[in-house]
């Protein structure tokens, strides 16, 4: 399997997890210096990322990916796509698309940057 191959194994991974609020999965997904960027502009590490997970801040009960491209350089791969969900933030159910980039490193992948933006067409 090529880097792009394993990104992508994660980036299912990463997806599955999200929908079962399985923090160890994504904890072991996460470098530790990751960057997570909502689409609301809310900066998150990994253990305040984790830390919102665990406290039930942010619950996913949806998620359709789609349109994914990806780009491998050197020991990175940048994963772009299309991002519906369906979740609860603080409680409040809200529909989201948003078009993201998440950046994969090294052969046995983390993740070290996530951006998500509205999509606004």
């Amino acid at each position: 399997m090529d880097i792009g191959e394993a990104a992508l194994v994660a980036e299912d991974r990463r997806v599955a997890a999200l929908l079962a609020a399985d923090t160890v999965t994504i904890g072991a997904l996460f470098d530790d210096r990751v960057r997570y960027v909502h689409a609301n502009g809310l900066l998150d590490t990994k253990a305040s990322y984790l830390s919102s997970m665990a406290r039930g801040d942010l619950t996913y009960l949806t998620i359709d990916i789609s349109d994914r491209s990806v780009t491998e350089h050197d020991d990175l791969v940048v994963v772009v796509f299309r991002m519906r969900t369906d979740i609860t933030y603080h409680g409040e159910p809200r529909t989201l698309d948003n078009i993201c980039t998440t950046v994969w490193s090294g052969t046995s992948p983390r993740l070290i940057s996530f951006q998500a933006t509205p999509k606004l067409v």
